[in-house]
């Protein structure tokens, strides 16, 4: 329900959510001020640490790409009021001018916002300032901003595209076979209310949810990063692997809402409970497989098998009971 209480709860959560990408931004600036201090010997080098802040402030996969936009944003921006500067001064009318003109010569090079917002901000900057050579400055900056970024990004913290999507597949292989569990054990306990299962049912259906998203990502960075480069070829493995997770994931519902409707019909049924804990482990353990068995696409046949044959019992018990009468 979304209710104040779970806006609160849901805001008290992003920061922990992004805790690790703000902590690399915030670094990152500092590093790069350093640096721009150091070794270029400037004062106040601000768009050394801004630059940094923007280009890792940006989701994973994308902090590369935006560091190289950022720059073209900002020379187009330093160049357009270096010049316009020399010409008309500065001034109130300078200033808009200076942006206008920035920002109208940055959408002919990319229509990205990042690179709209760097080229206004940073022609308002030079015209404002009119100091002799900070256009040069404010340029340097930004490389050595982008540069430590840039390694950051890249080299040194760039996420493991085959780990960012095999951590959620294993967290809906984990709740699906959990919930076939919970039937196990409704039937070895003869408890019918244990076998509801709608909790892992909603959990399943946002880890599903999640391992898309997470496939989206890794491909994203796999094509952008030079680590997701190297690990482009185990990434392609893995997501065909996973092609049946809807498949799996649909079979095993389908074998719950069966079962769970009869479970009183099979009150310490021991067989059917094995056979459940048995398909329980093999859809837990269905990415552990050699590289040429499709473990999703095992579990899902199984699940399908054992479903059919729940069926045909319930159709045997209800014909016995039919004779009977």
């Amino acid at each position: 329900m979304d209710d104040p209480r779970s806006r609160a709860r849901a805001a008290a959560r992003r920061p922990w959510r992004d805790v690790w990408r703000i902590a690399q931004a915030a670094v990152a600036a500092g590093v790069a001020w350093l640096l721009a201090q150091t070794l270029l010997g400037h004062d106040q080098p601000v768009f050394a640490a801004v630059a940094a802040v923007v280009a890792l402030a940006a989701a994973a996969g994308a902090r590369g790409s935006h560091a190289v936009i950022m720059l073209v944003g900002v020379g187009t921006g330093v160049l357009t009021g270096v010049l316009l500067v020399d010409a008309l001064g500065s001034g109130a009318a300078e200033i808009a001018v200076a942006a206008f003109v920035a920002m109208v010569l940055v959408t002919l090079l990319t229509d990205d916002t990042l690179a709209l917002i760097q080229a206004g901000a940073a022609a308002t900057l030079i015209v404002a300032e009119q100091a002799p050579g900070s256009g040069v400055v404010r340029i340097l900056d930004a490389v050595v901003g982008a540069g430590v970024a840039l390694i950051i990004s890249q080299l040194l913290l760039t996420p493991d595209p085959v780990r960012r999507v095999s951590r959620p597949a294993r967290a809906l292989l984990d709740t699906l076979a959990d919930a076939v569990g919970r039937v196990a054990r409704a039937i070895e306990t003869s408890q019918p209310q244990a076998a509801a299962a709608e909790r892992h049912r909603a959990a399943a259906l946002a880890d599903l949810h999640a391992l898309r998203e997470a496939e989206r990502s890794a491909a994203f960075i796999s094509r952008t990063t030079l680590r997701g480069r190297r690990r482009a070829a185990e990434l392609s493995r893995l997501r065909r692997r996973l092609t049946g997770a809807d498949a799996l994931t649909t079979a095993t519902w389908t074998l719950l809402d069966v079962t769970a409707r009869h479970v009183g019909s099979y009150a310490r049924d021991r067989e059917l409970a094995t056979a459940l804990r048995a398909l329980a482990q093999e859809i837990r353990s269905a990415l552990d497989t050699p590289q040429d068995v499709n473990g999703l696409a095992a579990a899902t046949e199984k699940t399908e098998r054992l479903t059919a044959h729940v069926l045909l019992a319930n159709r045997g018990k209800a014909g016995g009971g039919d004779d009977g009468q």
